[in-house]
């Protein structure tokens, strides 16, 4: 066998093989890349969407309950209430709706423009994230705050119940 022949061939097969990698990247890999990113987005955004609408709501009703008795918590419900529902309204829906935006074409097969949205989304989920996580944050400190500072009330009233 001529040694041109040889290396033609050789140089034929590693081309062959370079792009059969590539179409499996391309193809296969990548695709699973986006999937497992959609995944852990779609992960995240869970957890905080049930941080918010759960633990949040909760402490803000405990704020309500407070602030009917108590009238220096009045204006920290209506303050934590408003900052709820703006995160609620805006940052949680907008999330939502790019997670559901990007499953869709996933579920569709449609990869082409995928990944920036996929960045999108990321800085949505992390902007809902340090939104939530602060507002959590905050009414985790006023709740502390005002459980310690019924705390000698209830003692008073534990004293007089058994006193009696």
């Amino acid at each position: 066998m001529n040694p041109a022949a040889l290396t033609f061939l050789i140089i034929g097969i590693v081309l062959v093989l370079g792009a059969g990698f590539f179409l499996l990247y391309f193809f296969v890999l990548s695709r699973n890349g986006y999937k497992r990113q959609l995944k852990e987005l779609e992960r995240k955004y869970t957890y905080l969407d049930a941080l918010l609408i759960g633990q949040d709501s909760q402490y803000i009703h405990r704020l309500e309950i407070i602030s009917r008795t108590n009238l220096l918590y009045v204006d920290k419900h209506e303050k934590f209430s408003r900052r709820f529902k703006e995160i609620y309204e805006n940052d949680d829906k907008f999330a939502n709706q790019l997670i559901k935006q990007l499953l869709t074409y996933v579920n569709n097969g449609k990869y082409k423009n995928i990944k920036g949205m996929i960045l999108d989304a990321k800085k949505a989920v992390a902007v809902f994230e340090e939104r939530v996580n602060a507002l959590d944050a905050d009414l985790y400190e006023i709740i502390n705050q005002v459980n310690v500072l019924d705390l000698p009330s209830s003692i008073n009233r534990d004293f007089y119940k058994k006193s009696k």
